[in-house]
């Protein structure tokens, strides 16, 4: 286990909390101690201030755990805790991601889908819910919202690439072709792209929604956020 440490200035300590720090250092078993790197991502941060005021900003630090500041000997005592309960969880797994990576998910498109995403989003326009209505016009019977479709590829991307605890920060998308009622829908991303930030990876992916008959339906460009204690890029 990786713990970080960082101390407060000390210009007013209420407590010895360097004694607090060597009796906790002296009972703890098969961790690491980091110091000096605010960028390390350790299993928890402890941020050790000498008083109520906390004046250490804990911004920068993250943690694959938590992020705890100790302000008395009473913190140091529930940080005891934690560490002790923390060698019966399941070790935690960020997940790893490359460049090239691709995941899907199928899905049959019914009326009831329909109904139900018109429920949800307000939008009943008529060429969805209206078939007599939809039939006098270009496609000749109801069509399924553009966004139920997209919202399949936006549907890989928060639960398989890149998963669980991504955010979408940015999308485009663009309806190349009508999707129908008792069409299958296989959406596809692809990770395209990245950069690094302090804390995070912003990910380019790219997605099309394919129907059983192989053609595009939809195609959607999106930027995602990839927390770093929950996600690693391969070679990083």
């Amino acid at each position: 286990m990786e713990i970080g440490i960082k101390f407060c200035g000390g210009c007013n300590s209420c407590y010895d909390r360097g004694e607090e720090f060597r009796k906790l250092k002296a009972e703890a078993v098969d961790v690491d101690w980091i110091m000096g790197d605010d960028t390390k991502i350790c299993d928890y941060w402890f941020i050790v201030c000498g008083c109520a005021r906390a004046c250490v900003e804990d911004k920068p630090f993250v943690a694959r755990k938590e992020v705890c500041t100790l302000k008395s000997p009473m913190d140091f005592q529930m940080v005891r805790s934690k560490m002790k309960n923390a060698g019966k969880e399941e070790p935690f797994q960020r997940r790893r991601l490359s460049l090239g990576m691709m995941a899907s998910i199928e899905k049959k498109i019914t009326e009831a889908d329909v109904i139900d995403f018109a429920r949800l989003t307000k939008d009943d326009n008529k060429m969805h819910m209206d078939a007599a209505f939809a039939g006098q016009q270009w496609f000749q019977k109801p069509i399924a919202h553009g966004m139920l479709a997209g919202s399949l590829i936006s549907s890989v991307m928060g639960t398989k690439l890149p998963g669980d605890g991504t955010i979408l920060m940015e999308a485009s998308m663009e309806f190349v072709h009508p999707v129908y009622m008792g069409d299958t829908i296989t959406a596809k991303v692809t990770f395209t792209a990245y950069k690094e930030e302090k804390i995070c990876y912003i990910g380019d992916f790219c997605g099309e929604g394919i129907n059983q008959d192989g053609v595009c339906v939809v195609r959607m460009e999106a930027r995602q956020m990839m927390m770093k204690n929950l996600f690693e890029i391969k070679g990083e």
